[in-house]
């Protein structure tokens, strides 16, 4: 069941997310958010909010956008 899944995933120790196949933020699990110290919709705009570093952004929302769309 998803419920189980999303469980067993939140309890992993490593940053887990998903995402529908448009590319907007289906999940992300406890590790991620308590990283972060941001909640699920603090995350969800990562491309504004200074998530990624301003050197790496271009890049890292280029290849994004490119792999949502292929």
């Amino acid at each position: 069941r998803e419920e189980d899944v999303r469980r067993i995933v939140d309890g992993l120790p490593g940053h887990v997310f998903t995402t529908t196949v448009s590319g907007e933020t289906d999940f992300i699990n406890r590790r991620m958010l308590d990283y972060f110290g941001r909640s699920t919709a603090e995350l969800e705009d990562a491309e504004r909010d200074g998530t990624v570093h301003p050197d790496d952004a271009p890049r890292v929302f280029t290849n994004w956008r490119r792999a949502v769309e292929t």
